[in-house]
């Protein structure tokens, strides 16, 4: 293994006081060989026994649109294609307003 650091990029401190306190276990296993190791994405998932009153709802999206779209090739209502300019990331801004006029951006 190389000799890098394989701590998570964000503390765990958070955790700590929370009503599920005790010993946790992360278990990892890589499938893949020919990737790079990285997790991109990961989640933790409760029995609904813990929080079992816990209210649920959905907002509707009313509308969303591309901001900053210079680099899509095709900019369609329900679709688009994007055509990069450089190598490596590149970032477009998705901006949606919600049933309570809420906007949100990423």
């Amino acid at each position: 293994m190389p000799e890098i650091d394989y701590a998570a990029e964000v503390s765990f401190a958070t955790l700590v006081g929370c009503p599920l306190n005790g010993e946790w276990a992360l278990n990892i296993r890589d499938n893949l060989s020919n990737d790079n190791g990285f997790i991109y994405e990961w989640s933790i998932e409760f029995v609904s026994s813990l929080t079992p009153n816990q209210e649920t709802f959905l907002v509707p999206v009313n509308d969303f649109r591309f901001e900053d779209f210079n680099n899509f090739s095709f900019y369609g209502t329900d679709s688009v294609i994007f055509a990069g300019q450089n190598p490596g990331p590149n970032s477009l801004r998705i901006v949606s307003t919600d049933d309570y006029g809420c906007v949100y951006d990423t």
